[in-house]
């Protein structure tokens, strides 16, 4: 479960990363909808809009990881499992 959970996190596709991508697009669409509403409702011609100032937008999420913490605890697991599984191997 960690392992998926930490590939998700490196991925960008866990809950977190999903959750700032609906951020950012609810302030870009309402930056659209702020600039568009007043001359949808002025009935300006769609030719009175300057195109140039809209562009293609890209997210860019916040993928800052720490590979100790990424590790750390699948290396804890294993280092538990076989030191238990060393002490059960002793009692044969």
């Amino acid at each position: 479960m960690h392992a998926q959970l930490s590939f998700n996190h490196l991925a960008g596709t866990d809950m977190i990363s999903h959750l700032g991508f609906l951020k950012q697009l609810t302030e870009f669409h309402e930056k659209l909808r702020l600039d568009f509403y007043p001359k949808i409702f002025k009935n300006q011609p769609a030719e009175s809009v300057d195109w140039k100032n809209y562009n293609i937008k890209f997210h860019e999420g916040n993928r800052s990881f720490s590979w100790l913490k990424l590790i750390l605890p699948t290396l804890l697991i294993t280092l538990v499992i076989g030191v238990l599984g060393r002490m059960n191997l002793k009692k044969l």
